[in-house]
């Protein structure tokens, strides 16, 4: 990991930026332990996913086709008891 991102100067922490594929509360906390912030959308059914966060997707009907419509206006957050630094939201 040093070799791909040497210590910085100025800061010690970077921000990683990942996709739903690549990103998991295990690569999270590792990345966290090496000073990264990381900030990227994890899959539900992951292992380690705060359940709290996790909302009830609501349905409507557009060109005979059900798509999903996020809740708007709401925010959830759920913060890790043993690292209060990771926080999920939704």
């Amino acid at each position: 990991m040093n070799a791909l991102c040497p210590p910085s100067p100025t800061s010690p922490w970077r921000l990683v930026v990942t996709d739903r594929f690549y990103t998991s509360v295990k690569l999270a906390l590792e990345l966290l332990h090496r000073h990264f912030y990381i900030t990227g959308t994890i899959k539900t059914d992951r292992s380690g996913y705060a359940k709290d966060v996790v909302t009830a997707k609501d349905y409507k009907t557009v060109n005979k086709k059900k798509v999903m419509v996020p809740p708007q206006g709401t925010i959830k957050l759920a913060q890790n008891k043993q690292f209060p630094q990771l926080t999920a939201a939704m």
